[in-house]
Order: structure tokens, then sequence, then C-alpha cells
């Protein structure tokens, strides 16, 4: 005659098992899906960039031939990134490709930077967003003036901004920032301290 009391003893660890085995089964199964949710919707990771140290980085021109490098700067007591325009159309300047990407958890964009060797340059910058239209219109624009001491851009990054196309800008979508002058000069030589999101 069975026991039924010494079969529930029996059937009991079997379902803990079980329940531990489904548990971990699940955690195995969604936690790579809401990481990979969670990457895709996270801003993107943006230190602020000071240039202390030598870097690798990529500055791919903006209607110029270039020379940039990591330099000490006397007035500011450290390194920045030097960069020598020598304009090819009206607008020579720098792209920075490791500022692509999610901008919407940002409201403000600065950048420090200074000229070298006059007392005031037009310098410019502008953020594109990631939609495939005509390329002048998804882009927005920010002038300032650089002169030889060290000058503080700052922008706003309004999320209800309206661009030229009619559109909304698409800060989910950067593309890239540019930073460029006038072609007043052969080259245009300017500095930047730091570039930082916040």
């Amino acid at each position: 005659m069975n026991n039924p009391e010494a079969e529930l003893r029996g059937i009991i660890p079997t379902v803990i098992k079980n329940m531990i085995l489904l548990k971990v089964l699940k955690f195995f199964l969604f936690f790579p899906l809401a990481l990979f949710v969670f990457s895709c919707s996270s801003p993107v990771k943006f230190p602020v960039n000071d240039f202390s140290n030598p870097q690798a980085v990529n500055l791919p021109p903006w209607e110029c031939h270039q020379i940039y490098a990591v330099t000490y700067d006397s007035l500011l007591g450290k390194s920045c990134l030097e960069v020598a325009a020598y304009p090819q159309k009206k607008f020579p300047g720098i792209t920075l490709d490791w500022l692509s990407g999610n901008w919407s958890g940002y409201r403000r964009l600065a950048v420090t930077a200074r000229v070298m060797g006059h007392d005031s340059v037009p310098f410019y910058i502008s953020v594109w967003d990631g939609r495939g239209e005509y390329i002048g219109k998804n882009r927005f624009q920010k002038s300032f003036y650089l002169t030889s001491g060290w000058t503080q851009c700052d922008i706003a990054l309004d999320p209800e901004l309206i661009l030229r196309n009619k559109k909304k800008m698409d800060w989910h979508h950067v593309r890239m920032a540019v930073f460029f002058t006038d072609k007043h000069f052969d080259p245009t030589v300017f500095r930047i301290e730091k570039i930082g999101l916040y």
C-alpha cells in the first residue's frame, strides 16, 4: 500500500528543483534581451573630453586639408587639441565621428576653444541628425567668435527644435558634429580645450 505522505515528501523536492530551474532559464533568456533594449535606448556614453593626454582621435576634414595634434597650451597650462585647417572650400574645419549616437539624454553641448595668431575669427558648430534627406536641411548651426583667449561656446539642445526641413531634430540619432571657421586665412589654426555633453 502506497504511503501518500512519503510520496508527497518525494514530490516536493522535485517541484522546488523545477521552480529553481525555471527561474534560472528565465534569467538567461530575458536578461540578454533586456540588456540589448537598454543599450539601444540609453544615451551615448560621452565623458567630457579635455584632451589632457595624447590619444587617438579620428578627425575627418571638412572642406579642407588639415593637420592636427594634441599639444601643450601655455595659456591653458595643459594639453589641448590643435587644428590647422588649409581651406579647399569656404568653411574649413573638422568632424568628430565619436560624437555620433543618442543625445536625447543631454541638454547642453559645451566647447572651449580659441584661435591662434588672430584677434577674432568666426567659429561655427553644426550638429546633424541621421535622416538621409537633403544634407543641408537636417542640421542646426550656431556661430561664435574665437579670440586669442579661451572662449566658452555653449549650445542648448532643445528637444523641440525644428530644422530647416520643417521636422523636429532627431536627438536619438545624431550623425556628426562639425567645427569650422570662415575661409579667411590659410591655414586657420584653432585649439579646442574640451568638448562636453551635459
